[in-house]
């Protein structure tokens, strides 16, 4: 059986990441008494490396920059986005337009085309 699960968690520093993967990999076994068999990270450290590799867990990485390669977590993530972007919106929160403003000027331009 083959199962994909994306779970999200905001952190506020990289250095969080590998306490987050220890966390997981406990909640997984805990919650479905089954082991994780792969792990799928853009980037790992080798401490994470490390202890995945204790627990027989083989860690895929994406090359830097190619985003293509992790498909479904860039869409997850993009739909995660717009979720808070439009809940921050629909709240009148004054995030919500900084987000949304941010989010813009990272896209390029729209071409526009007069007509005469």
């Amino acid at each position: 059986m083959i199962s994909a699960t994306i779970v999200g968690r905001s952190l506020r520093q990289k250095s969080e990441v590998h306490t987050h993967i220890v966390n997981f990999v406990a909640y997984a076994h805990t919650q479905f008494s089954l082991p994780i068999r792969c792990f799928h990270a853009n980037n790992g450290n080798n401490a994470t490396a490390m202890f995945l590799a204790a627990r027989g867990v083989l860690l895929r990485t994406s090359c830097p920059y190619t985003s293509a390669q992790n498909g479904k977590a860039e869409r997850m993530l993009r739909t995660l986005n717009n979720t808070v972007r439009t809940l921050l919106i629909h709240a009148s929160h004054p995030l919500g337009e900084s987000f949304s403003n941010r989010r813009r000027s990272a896209q390029p331009a729209p071409l526009h085309i007069h007509q005469q």
